[in-house]
């Protein structure tokens, strides 16, 4: 069971038995940061949009962020006075983690500071959706609330390969998401050697993978809220997977979030492709009605996304060969700003996704 932490990870070396006064004390300022930015993500994404207009500092100032960050503050900048050469390694690595959480936290912030802004409004909407299909398990099935597409006989040949995966490539430190209620993932050959961080915009979906995903990892606070389309990735991981989620979004989400993936400096890309697939998503999801319902083919390798021919690839489905998942150096990807710039997001016409 994996229980070291690396640098690139959330979290901190804190089994160690050296484990030096900084690092027990930034190990402090981060849970409560990420426990304090759970809450506020959770409740701006879950709270019906207001008439009123929020004040930045307020948001800032309120207790206890502010006192967790004016701590995590202090204790950079103490660090940084003292000079990067006289701290040991581990301290540098866990002051890199602070950095990095409390940039997480004054995204989540900023979004909570403007209820009203489209962003906001488009990631409450999202949030919704996929809350109401885990919570009505509204794909059906009996296993998973995540779909057919998540039970364990169907991930069999997807566990397989991405286990292969993390052998071969050396991971060490593994992002899903969406995670989805994590039905599958405990089963990949190897998992219990990384370190395992489930990110989901589904609060019923999430609190399901933190309990099946604590038989094989013991640090279970590493999961968390996130929304890849309207948040970006602070963190550095050995390989992200994107499993099954493309196809329900629509371009312009898509390609932010893939975007935000290529920003966080990760190395490589996991994610469910259809090679041969010609259909065509939409491009924005702007004042159209979403339908639980919407999905297409998505093809990785075709417009606008326009992947090189990956790594490796095998089959995303035992009982499907034409959904594929496949692997990818994220530095081999496209620049995904440019391809944003071609992406509508005017008003659009009728059309469910």
């Amino acid at each position: 069971m994996y229980r070291s932490l690396s640098s690139s990870s959330s979290s901190l070396k804190t089994h160690r038995d050296d484990v030096s006064p900084l690092e027990r004390s930034i190990a402090d300022v981060v849970r409560d940061l990420k426990a304090t930015r759970e809450r506020v993500l959770r409740d701006v994404l879950a709270t019906a949009v207001s008439t009123d207009t929020t004040d930045a500092r307020e948001v800032e100032n309120s207790s206890p962020i502010a006192d967790a960050l004016d701590q995590a503050k202090r204790i950079i900048e103490n660090f940084d006075r003292a000079g990067r050469s006289n701290a040991r390694e581990d301290e540098a690595e866990s002051l890199e983690t602070l950095r990095s959480v409390v940039e997480s936290v004054s995204d989540v912030q900023r979004l909570a500071a403007n209820p009203n802004s489209p962003v906001v409004r488009r990631a409450k909407k999202r949030s919704e959706l996929f809350n109401r299909i885990h919570d009505a398990n509204l794909w059906g099935s009996a296993e998973s609330r995540s779909g057919g597409g998540s039970t364990k006989a169907t991930t069999s040949t997807a566990a397989r390969c991405i286990g292969e995966w993390i052998r071969k490539y050396d991971i060490k430190t593994f992002l899903d998401l969406p995670c989805g209620d994590a039905n599958w993932q405990a089963g990949i050959p190897g998992i219990e050697n990384v370190r395992y961080t489930g990110m989901d915009i589904s609060v019923g979906a999430l609190e399901t993978a933190k309990t099946r995903m604590s038989e094989v990892q013991t640090d279970i606070d590493d999961f968390r809220t996130h929304d890849i389309v309207a948040l970006p990735m602070r963190q550095r991981y050995d390989a992200i997977m994107h499993r099954d989620v493309v196809q329900h979004l629509s371009y312009e989400e898509a390609l932010r979030g893939l975007s935000n993936f290529a920003k966080s400096g990760s190395t490589y890309f996991i994610v469910s492709t259809h090679p041969k697939s010609t259909e065509r998503g939409v491009e924005s999801d702007v004042g159209v009605a979403r339908d639980i319902g919407y999905t297409y083919q998505n093809n990785m390798q075709s417009e606008p996304f326009n992947f090189p021919p990956p790594l490796e690839m095998c089959d995303n489905y035992a009982n499907n060969d034409a959904s594929k998942i496949a692997i990818w150096r994220i530095a081999d990807l496209p620049n995904f700003e440019r391809k944003l710039a071609h992406i509508s997001t005017h008003e659009s016409g009728a059309r469910k996704i």
